[in-house]
């Protein structure tokens, strides 16, 4: 017989139920928790060591404090260092706590052989504090100084939690944070990020791994009801303004009020850009004096005190206007001569020489201005450097400008007319047409289009009498006998012709002698006010009646007699003058804000159009019209006054000044076409202009060819000291090194010369050795001299400033300088020489602040000053302001952190306005959802109470650990920020040496 393989397959193993697990199991399993120390399942009932039921709980806490765990054990005895880990749901495991134990009690439960063991437990924050970081990270991606650190300061530990691409940071572990918990909160701060470890692996992220919690709404189950929900806000931390006070130094003189630059022992931390600084006033005094500065001078290079020996200084150059000298970069340098011999040359300087470059900078244009001729349309603008020579090319373009003519207010539209049925003065059979113009102040537009041709009309006669006739008695009509009736309008003095005859028969019955008319006609013209009924009589019409309206649905009651009725009338036709009508005239608005009233003009019968009346507003849209006649008024306007004022000048500013070579510049403009000539300024000073011309009056067009030829240099040497009694002048070939005899003066008093010899009359080449004999003098210079004499001063600045003596001890402020002095010094005071300076101390620039205000008072030397930053939230504070109600919603806060240059002073500063411009919101409540985890995002939507936040989970902990069927217990403090204890306490500190 075959052997059957032992192998079971799932159907199989469920065939005999081996498979199988009740619902009852199945439940516990996914609640299960299995609690492993030192690798040990201590919750299976034959471990060694077992936990006290219900003693289990965790506390998560984001990045500031370490998730922490605390239970008790009875058993065997356990030791500090044994690895901790709390795992729930069987089926799929989740990591509740690991770490190590960290403390470790002994005592007893009810009786003294009953031995518990109560202990704590830490994660791996503790092992990853154990060393101080010692690094620098200048523009670094907040994810490559955590793995760094990591990589650096944790062995054994793993980065591969840290979240990729997070924004670069410049910071400084100084050992100060307390270890890598601090570096890494520190970090985390500045870009509002979070950090936690587990399994010996670093999570460092701003968007939080993993899933997030279940939404807390009114889902049932969502969460617990022990302890409730709470939702508070707190505006405590509130701060909208947030002032960083970084890196220091000290003032190295004393400084008097208004001073503008301020030298200092160190630059390098200040912004060479400009920005502000906080000062004291004396060297213990806080800092409270802040400055704006607009650049930084590092300092360094400078020179001797006193007159040297070999030539000190470069010579002083410049371009001169010529030919003679080849084009390029040529190299200058200088000896001295004496009895005994020559020196070495001295210092080097350097020159370009051949076609003068054009302006690097192009000019500044303003928004055009009113006046002037520049044809409208866009412009822009370029310099040209002129020379004795020459002209150069061009400089870069202005920006763009547009000038404009005046505009006119848009001409009307078409005005409408329609005649109103009223009696008027409007001639019947006259044609009527209107215009309209627009008004501005002092001006009109043209008249828009004419309106539709009206015609006032004679007033029509009644069509008939009635529409019915009928018979009654009460009259004194003859029955059986035929009467005529006829009809007319009344318009004022005027009557209508008759109607056509409307005739009736009254029947032969005695007692019929009276004739109803039925709904007697009316006349459709509203300008018929009346009726007249007439009777024909033998051989005339009478007059039966007037009717005094022109009213509908009339019955009258004829049985008068003949002898009784009115006058005869003469004749059928109309009598009297026709009246004339009214008209409505529908007056056009204007859209252009500068029109503030209309005027209407009137054509009579063809004739032109004249004024007839004006609207002094520009909202209504209507005007009646019951002028006989506007002969004699003013013809409607042919030239339109309503344009606005033309901006045609153009106002330049920063026009380029070109080296002591250039004599003018000239100025071209860009139509659109080629830059034609604008002007020539016969200065190598100014700095405006304004541009009125036409294009018609342009100039020549820009050149294409630099000929300003620029191949001779002046030079300027400095005189030597006693003993000297000539000096040699040498000379590079273009673009050559070797410095080569150009020639020289035989004594000590010429200043220098004009260079216009080609290269090849160049001579021997420089000495390598000193055999002038020359030394240094002895020699002084005494305190309070208003001058000091220096070998070498090119390296200062020839408009002045701070300069430091020997060790440092001296701080000068000096105005100008000579080819071998500083001058200007202050003969007392801050900046003076208080003591005397021995020939051959260095003297070299200062460090210092340019451009500075805000220097009010007096400010001491060794007064402390700081990098200052400002930054607000503006939307936080008009929040604020409007939540308060009343003032400006400005909440300060000063973070002072002296490792800090104003880049990182930067990102803090921001980070906290970030963190801290809203009021706090903190939501509490309890849950079993085994995603919740300190550092992610919570989404809360209750209807009641009602709360709808999204918030970040700061504290977890997590109890009802081990109760078969029932996941632990999450309590839960979430809001939109937290500070620990530990940071608070960290900022007050910071706050109080603020």
């Amino acid at each position: 017989m075959p052997y059957q393989p032992a192998i079971l397959g799932t159907a199989r193993l469920n065939n005999f139920r081996l498979n199988y697990l009740s619902a009852d199991l199945a439940g516990d399993r996914a609640t299960h928790t299995r609690i492993l120390l030192g690798g040990v399942d201590i919750t299976r009932p034959d471990a060694p060591v077992r936990v006290l039921y219900k003693s289990a709980s965790i506390a998560d806490r984001v990045y500031d404090e370490p998730n922490t765990c605390a239970l008790t054990l009875y058993g065997a005895a356990v030791t500090v260092g044994t690895p901790l880990e709390v795992w729930v749901n069987s089926n799929a495991p989740v990591l509740l706590f690991n770490g190590e134990l960290q403390t470790v009690e002994k005592t007893y439960k009810g009786r003294p052989s009953t031995v518990v063991q109560p202990v704590t437990a830490i994660d791996d924050t503790a092992r990853a504090n154990r060393r101080r970081p010692l690094r620098p990270y200048v523009a670094v991606s907040a994810t490559t100084i955590a793995q760094d650190l990591m990589a650096t300061y944790a062995p054994g530990f793993s980065s591969a939690g840290v979240e990729a691409n997070l924004p670069p940071v410049t910071i400084t572990f100084d050992g100060s944070e307390g270890g890598m918990k601090g570096c890494l909160t520190a970090l985390a701060k500045i870009i509002g990020a979070y950090w936690y470890f587990e399994q010996r692996t670093l999570y460092f992220f701003v968007t939080p791994p993993g899933t997030s919690p279940d939404p807390i709404d009114d889902t049932p189950g969502r969460f617990l009801h022990e302890p409730a929900i709470t939702w508070a806000i707190d505006k405590s931390q509130v701060r909208t303004r947030v002032y960083g006070k970084g890196a220091s130094t000290a003032i190295t003189s004393t400084i008097a009020a208004s001073t503008d630059l301020v030298p200092v022992r160190e630059a390098t931390m200040f912004n060479p850009a400009g920005g502000q600084a906080i000062a004291g006033l004396a060297p213990e005094a806080a800092a409270s004096r802040i400055l704006t500065y607009t650049g930084v001078q590092l300092g360094g290079g400078g020179g001797l005190v006193g007159p040297g020996a070999s030539p000190s200084a470069a010579p002083i150059l410049a371009l001169v206007a010529g030919t003679g000298i080849e084009s390029g970069v040529h190299r200058y340098a200088y000896t001295f001569t004496t009895a005994a011999g020559e020196s070495i040359p001295g210092p080097v300087s350097t020159i370009t020489v051949g076609l003068l470059a054009p302006p690097a900078t192009g000019p500044t244009a303003g928004a055009a201005t009113a006046g002037g001729a520049v044809n409208p349309g866009v412009h822009d603008y370029l310099v040209t450097f002129v020379t004795a020579t020459g002209e150069t090319t061009n400089s870069p373009g202005s920006n763009a400008v547009v000038t404009t003519a005046g505009t006119s207010v848009p001409t009307p539209g078409a005005t409408g007319a329609a005649l109103r049925g009223v009696p008027g003065n409007l001639a019947a059979g006259v044609t009527y047409r209107y215009r309209t113009t627009f008004t501005v102040s002092g001006g009109e537009t043209l008249p828009g289009a004419a309106s539709a041709a009206i015609t006032p009309t004679v007033p029509p006669g009644p069509a008939t009498v009635a529409q019915t006739a009928d018979y009654e008695s009460g009259g004194a009509l003859l029955p059986g006998h035929f009467y005529e009736y006829r009809l007319s309008g009344i318009a004022g003095g005027y009557e209508t012709a008759l109607c056509p005859v409307f005739g009736v028969t009254i029947p032969n019955d005695e007692l019929l002698t009276r004739i109803v008319l039925g709904y007697v006609t009316v006349s459709a013209d509203p300008r018929i006010t009346g009726r007249k009924l007439y009777r024909w009589v033998t051989s005339e019409w009478r007059l039966v009646t007037t009717i005094p309206d022109n009213l509908p649905n009339l019955f009258y009651r004829d049985g008068a007699a003949d002898a009784s009725l009115g006058p005869a009338r003469a004749g059928t036709g109309a009598i009297g003058t026709p009246p004339g009508d009214q008209a409505t005239v529908t007056v056009p608005t204007s859209g252009d804000a500068r029109a503030t009233g209309r005027r209407i003009y009137r054509s009579d019968a063809g004739a032109p159009y004249r004024f007839l009346g004006s609207i002094g507003n520009n909202t209504a849209t209507s005007l009646i019209d019951n002028t006989a006649s506007v002969a004699g008024q003013a013809e409607a306007p042919t030239t339109d006054t309503s344009g606005s004022t033309s901006y045609m000048t153009v106002p330049l500013t920063n026009l380029p000044i070109g080296p002591p070579i250039v004599t003018a510049r000239r100025l071209y403009r860009g139509d659109g076409g080629p830059y034609k000539l604008v002007t020539t300024i016969a200065n190598n000073t100014q700095t405006t202009y304004a541009d009125t011309a036409s294009s018609a009056s342009l100039g020549a067009n820009l050149p294409a060819v630099n000929t300003a030829a620029a191949n001779q240099v002046s030079m300027t040497l400095p005189l030597g000291g006693a003993g000297v009694t000539g000096r040699k002048i040498y000379r590079s070939a273009a673009n050559a090194q070797p410095l080569l005899l150009l020639g020289g003066f035989a004594d000590n008093t010429t200043p220098g010369i004009t260079d216009t010899s080609s290269d090849a009359v160049l001579g021997a080449a420089a000495p390598v050795t000193d055999t002038s004999g020359l030394v240094q003098p002895s020699g002084q210079v005494p305190a309070g001299a208003t001058s000091i004499i220096v070998a070498n001063p090119a390296a200062v600045a020839s408009t002045g400033g701070w300069a430091v003596v020997g060790n440092g001890e001296q701080v000068i402020r000096y105005t100008g300088k000579t080819a071998n002095a500083l001058t200007g010094i202050p003969a007392t005071g801050p900046g003076s020489l208080v003591a005397s300076v021995s020939y051959n101390s260095t003297i070299t620039v200062a460090p210092a602040l340019v451009g500075v205000s805000g220097v009010l008072e007096q400010i001491l030397k060794g007064a402390p000053v700081h990098v200052w930053v400002q930054r607000d939230d503006t939307a936080a504070q008009a929040y604020m302001a409007s939540l308060d109600g009343s003032g400006d919603g400005v909440y300060e806060h000063i973070w002072s952190d002296e490792r800090r240059s104003e880049a990182s002073l930067i990102q803090v500063c921001t980070a906290q306005l970030a963190l801290y411009s809203r009021p706090l919101v903190t939501v509490t409540y309890a849950t079993r959802d085994l995603k919740t985890k300190s550092g992610k995002t919570v989404t809360i939507a209750l209807t009641t109470p009602a709360i709808h936040e999204a918030l970040t989970i700061q504290d977890v902990t997590i109890t009802e650990l081990g109760i078969a069927g029932l996941r632990p217990k999450f309590t839960v403090t979430a809001s939109s920020v937290r500070q620990s204890f530990e940071a608070i306490l960290q900022m007050l500190i910071r706050k109080a040496d603020a």
